[in-house]
């Protein structure tokens, strides 16, 4: 059974390990992330006010190449009617960007140009006002009276013909008393502002996916080590285990070994010396007299056991295993199991190969029980043996053309597994783990059942 304080002691120290992480990471995190929301909010103003900056300046070089232009105009042409025509026409077709124009009104906001509203042309727009009840014009008016000047307002937006906000700037033409101006609209602005901040939004999810993945490394790291422990001391319990293990087959073996020889040398001699003795005394009695029979009865019978003992004591510890090694221990193991079942068996073996003897002994072991396996539950008529061998490892297939085993079967009806069930198909696998080795069974329901083993060649040979 499970210690559960052995189990309560450990995930406390793991819960005091994590714990004062968890809480520093956290309040170190919000110390960030409220810091880099004033930030954000700081970089949000110097950026807008670095755009509209930057949109002032590119506003008033406009209307200054216009003024340019025009004051050259007015230079050339004495007769004023003609340099306003002039003027007038030079305005109306000049350009920039997709929205941008020029526009003039005189000081009681008559307006003179406006290349994108052509009808309000020699019209009076002093009281016109905007969607947020600027008086536009009036108030640009009055700025350029004071030497010129920016005003923000709302104003309808050619290509997409819907008001939006604008910046106007405007300077005096004090010859003519002209108010001359131009103007950006700026609801792109907004749309970088909103781009930036998309980006600030990115980079604190980025950097709290990089906090998250810092504080769950941190986390495993602790986990890791604290079980760490654990798992140097189950790996080590885990081979006393296994050498146990292997000590208790060993003395298994060796007892085997030693009733095999008992019976072989001890009652098997006594029962063919008593068989000898019977069969001269069968020399002395009459033939075909009761006495003769029950003679004869009796050493058929003895002959029996003697031949039983022999095939127990072979099943034991087949001397040819200890003697000429594992494929003609195999061999004869193949021959008999065909003669006392009447399954055909076919067996192939590796020639020049010698393993330790340890490694032959599970060989022959899982092998034996195998059979066994088929003999008693397979229903199978075929079964064959044999081994594949190349520079890494050894193969041994043991495969029949029974029923197949009950498994977690696929879809197909198929299913490999690693030889978990089953006492006898587990002590397999322990075994053939000691080595190093790996076990695993192929079985299709009514379609039989291969067993895989694999082993490590180098680990494995005769040394």
């Amino acid at each position: 059974m499970p210690d559960y304080g052995i189990c309560s002691l450990k995930f406390k120290i793991i819960l005091l390990a994590i714990i004062p992480l968890v809480v520093v990471i956290t309040v170190i995190s919000l110390m960030f992330f409220l810091g880099s929301i004033d930030l954000a909010k700081e970089q949000r103003r110097i950026v807008k006010e670095n755009i509209m900056a930057e949109k002032k300046y590119e506003l008033q070089s406009y209307v200054d190449i216009a003024m340019y232009s025009i004051s050259h105009i007015i230079d050339v042409n004495k007769d004023v009617a003609t340099a306003k025509q002039q003027v007038k026409k030079l305005l109306n077709s000049m350009r920039f960007d997709t929205d941008g124009y020029f526009f003039v009104y005189t000081m009681e906001g008559t307006n003179i140009v406006h290349p994108m509203l052509p009808d309000i042309q020699g019209k009076n727009v002093w009281h016109v006002k905007d969607k947020n009840g600027k008086q536009v014009i009036k108030e640009l008016v009055t700025i350029a009276k004071k030497g010129g000047g920016f005003f923000q307002y709302c104003w309808n937006k050619p290509s997409v013909d819907k008001e939006m906000p604008k910046i106007g700037y405007v300077v005096l033409l004090p010859e003519w008393e002209w108010m001359i101006g131009s103007g950006i609209y700026i609801d792109d602005i907004d749309e970088e502002i909103k781009n930036f901040n998309n980006q600030v939004t990115d980079s604190f999810n980025n950097t709290f996916v990089r906090v998250l993945v810092v504080t769950i490394i941190s986390i495993s790291m602790i986990i890791m080590l604290i079980l760490s422990i654990n798992i140097s001391e189950k790996k080590l319990a885990d081979k006393k285990l296994k050498e146990l293990t292997q000590r208790i087959v060993d003395s298994q073996e060796a007892e085997r070994a030693r009733v095999a020889r008992e019976l072989h040398d001890g009652i098997n001699q006594l029962l063919v010396c008593i068989k000898y003795s019977l069969e001269a005394a069968k020399e002395h009695v009459n033939k075909k007299s009761p006495a003769e029979q029950e003679l004869q009865c009796g050493i058929k019978r003895l002959d029996e056991a003697i031949q039983e003992i022999r095939r127990i004591s072979r099943d034991l510890r087949p001397s040819l295993l200890d003697h000429l090694g594992l494929f003609p221990a195999l061999e004869a193991l193949c021959r008999d199991f065909s003669y006392r079942t009447h399954i055909d068996v076919h067996y192939v073996a590796v020639d020049n190969l010698r393993l330790a003897s340890d490694v032959e002994t599970t060989l022959y072991r899982i092998a034996q029980e195998a059979l066994t396996n088929v003999e008693r539950h397979a229903k199978a008529t075929q079964v064959k043996l044999w081994f594949q061998v190349n520079k890494l490892a050894l193969m041994m297939y043991i495969e029949d053309n029974g029923q197949g085993i009950s498994l977690n079967h696929h879809g197909n009806g198929s299913a490999i597994t690693d030889a978990s069930t089953g006492v006898g198909l587990r002590n397999m696998r322990e075994r053939i783990g000691y080595h190093g080795g790996e076990m695993f069974i192929d079985t299709k329901i009514q379609k039989g059942t291969k067993i895989i083993i694999k082993l490590p060649l180098l680990s494995i040979q005769e040394t």
